[in-house]
């Protein structure tokens, strides 16, 4: 968490963390409870605790990998992201991927 506060940092702030300690990407989003929730920020912002009257830009994660393993999972969260307007960010990657605004096919 240290690595993606300091990427944030020169940009802006960290509004809310999404972990699943100890659950596989492999799971469904039923299974991560993190996950699901931060699916559900992206799709209604403004109802959703963690981010109720942010904005949210972007979703920083230390690698792409590490968002999920399912390939339908990260087809969903993709879409929201696209048209929620929200960046993906890797640590990894120190910054924005710069693909993440084609649609997958």
């Amino acid at each position: 968490m240290a690595a993606a506060r300091a990427l944030v940092e020169p940009h802006g702030r960290i509004i809310a963390e999404y972990y699943d300690a100890g659950v596989s990407g492999v799971g469904e989003w039923a299974d991560r409870p993190d996950a699901y929730s931060l699916l559900q920020s992206i799709q209604t912002p403004a109802v959703h605790e963690a981010t109720a009257g942010l904005r949210l830009d972007a979703v920083v994660v230390y690698d792409v990998s590490r968002v999920s393993r399912r390939g339908d999972d990260f087809a969903e969260l993709h879409g929201a992201m696209l048209r929620a307007g929200i960046e993906l960010w890797t640590v990894a990657g120190n910054g924005p991927l710069s693909n993440w605004t084609s649609p997958l096919v």
